[in-house]
């Protein structure tokens, strides 16, 4: 039985039917300085709306925040002893939130004004069942956090530089259609009517880090709903800001991750698949590494954590460095 700090305030809102439009839930590990600047942003983007923010503090070194902006934003915080992962945190969020729709938002995304009412345009309007904002980095440029289910070959064709087959979708445009529909979304920015989240289970916790929104839009496909990106919805998010503390880390579970979802979804031999295809183009990208400037997406390290961690998958073990590994560390807030 899960236990909540703070949360009874959300049960007598939804007792007495005054709910909130929004709940924006903020999954938070030791990102204190981007989790401030996130929730100034928060103040303007969420002006005219009915709205509540939760955030969940996964053992943070240092977890205070401004009373000013708890008050402003009628803020709840809960704090875990430990690192359990953003699944889980994010659905203690979820069974906290007063909310018809849940806003899942990472600490180091900033919502621009507006972001919030175009998502909900989209999702009310289009019937997505989740809906995601468009990022730019810190210079304008827009990017796509949307992808093609992964397959036991496209991960792999896509590493190897077949941009023919690759996982990422296109850059959404402004303008009609408001909505461009998706296989799936990250989670950073990620809006979904709080009803649908329920009905499907929420985020799945087997995934400590990674692929939990894709299997979430792969349950939401399976029950006939769309994930779509917003191109008028706009934050500001050079992504990365928990994983940069442990990139070697963030190497292997990527990897782990994805072969759990391949195997949930197709089987255990489409699993075997997905191993032999991605270990052989990992291997022929450490190759290119060493004799190459480091422009490419991971070094040599890396590449070497996520081949150890796809062997381990394939003796069906965890290879060293897991979950408890990246809750354990005593890294110092930004």
């Amino acid at each position: 039985m899960r236990v909540f700090f703070g949360c009874a305030t959300a049960w007598w809102m939804k007792m007495d039917g005054s709910n909130p439009t929004v709940s924006v839930i903020i999954v938070h590990w030791n990102t204190a300085g981007l989790l401030r600047d996130c929730l100034r942003k928060l103040v303007v983007a969420l002006r005219g709306l009915d709205a509540e923010v939760v955030v969940v503090d996964n053992a943070s070194a240092c977890a205070e925040l401004p009373q000013n902006l708890c008050e402003a934003l009628q803020l709840r915080l809960i704090r875990n002893p430990v690192n359990t992962g953003f699944s889980f945190a994010a659905n203690q969020g979820a069974d906290c939130a007063a909310g018809d729709y849940l806003l899942f938002l990472n600490p180091d995304a900033g919502l621009a004004p507006g972001a919030v009412k175009a998502l909900l345009r989209c999702v009310q309007h289009e019937a997505y069942g989740a809906v995601a904002a468009t990022p730019h980095d810190s210079y304008g440029n827009p990017s796509m956090p949307a992808f093609n289910f992964l397959t036991p070959f496209n991960h792999a064709l896509e590493l190897l530089g077949l941009t023919f087959f690759a996982r990422r979708s296109a850059v959404a445009q402004p303008g009609p259609p408001l909505c461009h529909r998706v296989d799936w979304a990250r989670a950073s920015t990620l809006l979904v009517p709080a009803r649908l989240f329920a009905e499907v289970g929420g985020f799945n916790e087997g995934y400590f880090f990674y692929e939990e929104d894709e299997d979430l839009a792969w349950r939401l496909r399976r029950r006939g709903y769309f994930v779509g990106v917003c191109a008028c919805a706009v934050t500001v998010d050079n992504g990365g800001a928990a994983t940069s503390l442990r990139p070697l880390w963030a190497a292997r579970r990527l990897y782990r991750a994805q072969f759990e979802f391949v195997r949930n979804r197709a089987g255990a031999a489409a699993a075997r698949l997905y191993l032999l295809c991605t270990r052989t183009a990992l291997s022929l990208k450490r190759f290119r590494a060493r004799f190459s400037e480091p422009a490419l997406v991971y070094g040599v390290a890396e590449l070497n954590a996520a081949l150890a961690e796809l062997k381990a998958c394939g003796h069906g073990s965890v290879a060293a460095g897991d979950g408890a590994d990246f809750a354990s560390q005593e890294d110092g807030c930004r």
